[in-house]
């Protein structure tokens, strides 16, 4: 029986936001490369893609104008560039843009019977996208490529890594412009509830069914437009990676991208206690890592609660064998989640409040300042009588040097009381306006308690 390789994709962070637009045909055969890519490689090489494995990798044995497409798609990506932004060291923010490939080799089919098992292209990656593929050290995405041999939209694709990126953060925010602008679909998708419906809730349900994480979102707006999206990252409890897909490799050979000895060495410091290392290499081999990292998740939460299990081995195994327990840790993630919402839509909701009071108060005084300039328009006199007064009011026995014209127009206090003594003297003038704000500003605060 032959055994999985696991390929990892390894993308600098920079490059998985960098702007561009594949289709999906260029996104497997970009995808195909990546995995050519060896963790040592100083330098790119020339990648022989062979078409059979991109058929047979991606489930495409059904289409039978695959092979066209792939090398319709080789084509098209010589024309392609990633426009990836960065910030210079003098702190000025640029624009890197570099094409995709610098070359390309592929069969000239005159005659079509050759067999399709043969046919392969040469493909080599630019140059110049050495730093964002080769050698990475810190600031990098990697994932199983198997979570997205399986999703049908490039978008998808995309917000997979945007998100994967994060995943231990647990949430990433974006503006949907920011977003709408990576994925290369401004003029596609103008209006947010189509972009919603179309890239975002499809994206939501594409990596629920087929990826090792899933999420939920939260809508920001300004006034009635939604301007952000909250994403919530969560760890997909149902994903089971379809390992009817395999390919043989040396039982010796043992890398850093062996998914036993990765998983080996993450979790059995966490069960060695009531677990040989023989019987977790064995439940690794027939579980996988996703698996088993749950269940032991799963299960150190249930020995710490009352209900302890009597024998922790047996019940791990249980929770192996046994899908039942899925839905309930898919339930906590989600009232988790939902939780979590909640409570920063109540306090960004506050703050949008206590927002709008501030700018309300701030108007009122403003509005009173006017109306207080259009009646010393009208009474110059009113003026120097009433700046003399509040003089007088304020600095009874102090020698004021200040002139009447800059006490009005920069000290706070002289406005305020300046406004108070026009209040007095024409009470209804002001009460109008002021009975206005005072309302919309009562009603705010009561939003608060």
């Amino acid at each position: 029986m032959s055994q999985e390789v696991v390929k990892f994709i390894r993308k600098s962070n920079d490059l998985v936001e960098a702007k561009y637009k594949f289709d999906i045909w260029e996104t497997r055969i970009f995808t195909k490369m990546l995995t050519l890519i060896q963790r040592e490689d100083e330098d790119f090489k020339e990648y022989r893609v062979y078409l059979k494995d991109i058929v047979g990798e991606f489930g495409l044995e059904k289409n039978k104008d695959a092979y066209d497409y792939i090398r319709q798609g080789a084509k098209k990506l010589m024309k392609k560039t990633f426009y990836i932004p960065y910030e210079a060291e003098d702190g000025q923010k640029r624009m890197f843009e570099t094409p995709v490939i610098s070359s390309l080799d592929s069969a000239i089919l005159e005659d079509r019977s050759i067999a399709n098992e043969h046919l392969y292209i040469g493909i080599s990656f630019h140059p110049r996208m050495k730093p964002y593929l080769l050698q990475l050290k810190s600031k990098f995405t990697m994932y199983d490529v198997r979570n997205i041999l399986k999703l049908p939209s490039v978008y998808s694709i995309r917000i997979y890594e945007l998100l994967k990126q994060y995943e231990k953060i647990g949430k990433r925010k974006l503006k949907i412009d920011e977003l709408k602008d990576i994925l290369g679909v401004q003029s596609e998708y103008p209006l947010y509830a189509n972009f919603k419906q179309r890239v975002i809730n499809k994206a939501q349900k594409d990596l629920r069914e087929n990826t090792d994480i899933m999420f939920t979102f939260d809508e920001i707006k300004s006034g009635r437009a939604v301007t952000d999206l909250i994403f919530y990252i969560a760890e997909n409890p149902n994903f089971v990676i379809d390992k009817t897909k395999t390919t043989k490799v040396k039982k010796e050979k043992v890398t850093p991208e062996n998914v036993i000895v990765s998983g080996f060495d993450d979790i059995y410091p966490l069960i060695e206690d009531y677990v040989t290392e023989a019987k977790l290499k064995e439940w690794l081999k027939i579980h996988g890592e996703h698996r088993m990292k749950i269940a032991v998740k799963y299960l150190r939460e249930k020995l710490r609660s009352d209900k302890k299990p009597s024998n922790p081995a047996a019940y791990l195994q249980k929770l192996l064998t046994s899908n039942d327990w899925m839905e309930e840790v898919a339930a906590a993630q989600t009232q988790q989640a939902q939780k979590k919402t909640l409570a920063e839509e109540k306090v960004a909701r506050r703050r949008r409040v206590e927002e709008q009071i501030r700018v309300l108060r701030n108007e009122a005084y403003q509005a009173k300042i006017r109306k207080v300039n259009t009646l010393f328009d009208a009474e110059p006199t009113l003026q120097a009588a009433i700046i003399a007064k509040v003089k007088s009011n304020l600095f009874s026995g102090y020698d004021v040097t200040l002139s009447e014209t800059e006490n009005f127009t920069q000290n706070q206090i002289f406005i305020a009381a300046i406004i108070a003594q026009m209040e007095k003297l024409h009470a209804k003038y002001f009460q109008e306006e002021e009975a206005l704000y005072a309302n919309k500003i009562s009603i705010l605060e009561r939003e608060l308690r």
